[in-house]
């Protein structure tokens, strides 16, 4: 069901679908007795059963664009927001499944302390981790001569998850607090 598409259909006010609800409520919600004091005749079954499908209609009705203005003004930073965190969690996923060949590639990031590092061209591994989102090319221009590469940023998240879990990359333990202390004393 398409929420917009409905409420175009039953193109009204706001303020007219909602004082349909209220005014219909109101009738459902009286007593027989008060409603023949004002009105001069009473309601019977099926006329109250009417009326509580027009007052349930334009409830839904008015609640829905209410819900749909709602969402055009916070639906999309939540949106983001949601995919944002999926995003991130999809690139920590792909980071635990890489194989060991590509699990060497990123050695030289934490060895180096380099977020970035200049990898060859026509390498699948380095193509493998690009889609993955591990790494991305951050140049359009290859560097000339026989290595012919391009700058390859480590993902951020990437980043962050090796220095806190060296052994991802088959990196010890102690080797990789003795590589921090050397970074901190350089």
């Amino acid at each position: 069901m398409d929420i917009p598409k409905l409420l175009e259909s039953v193109k009204m006010p706001l303020k007219y679908k909602l004082l349909i609800a209220l005014s219909t409520a109101v009738v459902i919600l009286l007593p027989p007795a008060l409603i023949m004091h004002f009105l001069g005749f009473s309601l019977d079954g099926v006329a109250r059963t009417i009326i509580g499908i027009i007052f349930l209609f334009s409830a839904i009705l008015s609640l829905l664009e209410i819900l749909a203005r709602l969402g055009r003004i916070f639906g999309n930073p939540l949106a983001v927001t949601i995919k944002k965190r999926a995003y991130s969690k999809g690139i920590i996923k792909n980071l635990y499944a890489l194989t060991p060949k590509e699990r060497m590639y990123l050695v030289p990031f934490i060895n180096e302390n380099s977020i970035s590092m200049n990898m060859p061209i026509y390498d699948g591994i380095v193509k493998s981790l690009e889609s993955l989102g591990i790494i991305q090319r951050v140049s359009s221009v290859s560097t000339p001569g026989a290595f012919m590469g391009f700058d390859y940023l480590l993902n951020r998240l990437v980043w962050d998850e090796l220095h806190r879990n060296p052994m991802l990359i088959g990196m010890e333990q102690k080797q990789a607090k003795k590589d921090a202390k050397k970074r901190q004393m350089i």
